[in-house]
């Protein structure tokens, strides 16, 4: 199943680099990298439109690893884009606490969906097909969730908390 679906991915990161090579550290590049991910994710899903998963298997593997690769991009950017919008231009110290602020969207996640994060970062399967295959859950606040969604959010938020320490130590 992988071997469907990474060789996309890493075509889909390729035209990424060459976002950041002729746009780098810029809006057109966070733009340029969303709008590639989009683009791929879009093509994923009229895919999937006619696709049949051969297995139980191949439809948890796709789920709980494939979507998350693509989705996460798309999340990645979006809170890249949402940052250089709202973050402020011109006061140091204002910027050092909207960079702590933003660092802190992790542990918030993390708090929320504690369960599924235990779960899925000690590499648990025993429920991956209520998970993966029903759709969507409850999280322990009651409310639905798509776990594979959850996953692509966790893997953008990661990213992103790695970005916004860069941010901070370079103030």
């Amino acid at each position: 199943m992988k071997q469907e679906w990474l060789p996309l991915y890493e075509y889909m990161l390729q035209e990424m680099e060459a976002c950041h090579k002729f746009h780098p550290h810029t809006m057109a590049e966070i733009e340029c990298c969303f709008n590639l991910a989009q683009k791929h994710w879009s093509w994923i899903e009229q895919t999937l439109a006619d696709h049949r998963f051969l297995s139980k298997t191949d439809e948890i593997e796709f789920y709980k690893q494939i979507k998350p690769l693509f989705k996460s991009q798309i999340e990645y950017y979006n809170l890249l884009y949402q940052a250089e919008i709202f973050k402020p231009k011109e006061e140091p110290g204002a910027m050092k606490e909207f960079w702590i602020r933003e660092q802190q969207k992790l542990n918030k996640f993390i708090q929320d969906n504690s369960v599924f994060y235990i779960y899925y970062k000690n590499g648990t399967t025993n429920r991956d097909e209520e998970y993966f295959l029903s759709g969507a859950s409850e999280n322990e606040n009651g409310k639905t969730v798509y776990t594979d969604d959850l996953i692509a959010t966790l893997m953008a938020l990661e990213r992103y908390t790695q970005h916004a320490q860069s941010e901070l130590s370079s103030l």
